[in-house]
């Protein structure tokens, strides 16, 4: 546990941008000590809906929360614990920024 509690106290991922806004290990996995990754109903208990943040991307071209593949599961890009990865340039070369990658 110490080396993911020590990312999400000070790392430059995204568990430390939770850790700044007081969200807990236990709020995105559900508990405190987590067997398992973030679920999506938990992303979207702060981060309101797929829909949701498709809006608020809308200016980022191509909008990576409105994709051709419909809902995907938030984990596939956005990791906590490590850099965040762009899904979409598994098939496509897009220069888009993630939040939470590490840079």
């Amino acid at each position: 546990m110490t080396p993911f509690f020590r990312s999400w106290a000070t790392s430059k991922f995204m568990d430390h941008a939770h850790a700044v806004k007081k969200i807990s290990c236990g709020d995105c996995h559900g508990g405190f000590f987590p067997e398992e990754r973030a679920s999506d109903e938990n992303c979207l208990k702060c981060h309101k809906s797929h829909q949701h943040m498709a809006q608020l991307t809308k200016n980022v071209k191509p909008n990576p929360h409105d994709s051709h593949l419909g809902e995907i599961r938030c984990t596939i890009c956005h990791k906590a614990h490590e850099k965040s990865v762009y899904y979409c340039n598994q098939c496509h070369t897009f220069d888009s920024k993630l939040s939470g990658t590490g840079k």
